[in-house]
């Protein structure tokens, strides 16, 4: 098997159309928070303002150079002292395996930033999202009738 080479890098305004894509896909709907289809208009207002706001970070998932795999959003909390974390893969690479790969690479260069605890709400239902943040360090802090609550402490490398 070939081995593959993942990156992330911060996303900009080339990357609009594709997460507006991978957003409004039926599957990642399920899985979201919130379910509802977003109009281009609507996907756009928003995603000007992430880019622009100092307490969101956007990353994008490139493997090989060149294909986007997914995207990752860490939003600063109101103290500042940790960040929700969200998790988008492009329908096209689900089931492939790199959903921990993107993660575990979106984290590091998050916290080469911001050195922060994180958080995750992820949908009870959501079996993947689940299992991959176990594996990335993840641990179940709460739960109520239909999601879950995972953190993952910052950890100062010695």
């Amino acid at each position: 098997m070939k081995a593959v080479q993942l990156n992330t890098r911060i996303a900009d305004e080339s990357d609009l159309k594709d997460i507006w894509e991978w957003r409004n896909d039926v599957k990642t709907r399920k899985m979201f928070l919130t379910a509802s289809k977003v109009s281009f208009d609507e996907h756009q207002k928003w995603y000007s303002e992430i880019l622009s706001r100092k307490s969101s970070y956007l990353y994008i998932g490139i493997i090989n150079a060149k294909d986007k795999i997914g995207v990752c959003r860490f939003d600063l909390g109101e103290s500042c002292e940790e960040a929700t974390i969200s998790i988008n893969i492009n329908p096209k690479y689900r089931g492939r395996g790199f959903c921990c790969l993107m993660l575990l690479s979106a984290i590091d260069s998050f916290q080469k930033e911001r050195h922060l605890n994180l958080r995750a709400n992820i949908k009870k239902e959501n079996k993947a999202s689940i299992k991959c943040f176990q594996k990335c360090g993840f641990n179940l802090i709460s739960e109520n009738e239909h999601q879950l609550l995972f953190e993952r402490f910052f950890v100062v490398s010695p």
